[in-house]
């Protein structure tokens, strides 16, 4: 069996989708109907995450945005990915080919300092997205022209 920081996983697409706004990502899981939201440095493991596709990879990522030790990230970082996997937002893949084109970490420096990261979790409108017709339609999307 991989060692956690080798294992590869992808974003769990397309029932999970997320944006990120001002460093702080907000998640939905069309299946279960629960949203979330990342605060700034797990918003930017998931990014990393999702390109790189391995957690390690992720975890250099990270401790290169934040310019600090991937040592003060790894833990962290292990305990956020077995949370996204028991969520539903990431799966695992069997390899980095798996990923999606999820974009690169890098480019803008964070703008606060690294914190360990947070996932919160929110049921509080399941029945209304649960109830949404849109996210179950086909390549044809919706509403269709019959």
């Amino acid at each position: 069996m991989a060692e956690p920081q080798d294992r590869h996983y992808r974003l769990n697409s397309p029932p999970v989708v997320l944006e990120t706004v001002d460093e702080e990502t907000i998640i939905v899981n069309l299946d279960t109907g629960s949203y979330y939201d990342l605060n700034h440095s797990g918003g930017r493991m998931l990014e990393a995450l999702a390109h790189h596709g391995r957690v390690g990879a992720a975890v250099e990522a990270v401790a290169a945005d934040y310019g600090i030790d991937r040592a003060e990230v790894a833990g962290p970082a292990e305990a956020l990915v077995e949370r996204l996997v028991e969520e539903g937002i990431v799966v695992a893949a069997d390899s980095a080919g798996e990923n999606g084109d999820g974009p690169a970490n890098g480019g803008t420096p964070p703008s606060r300092a690294y914190e360990a990261p947070a996932l919160s979790k929110y049921t509080d409108m399941q029945e209304l997205l649960l109830l949404d017709p849109v996210h179950e339609v086909d390549g044809a999307g919706w509403p269709n022209k019959v």
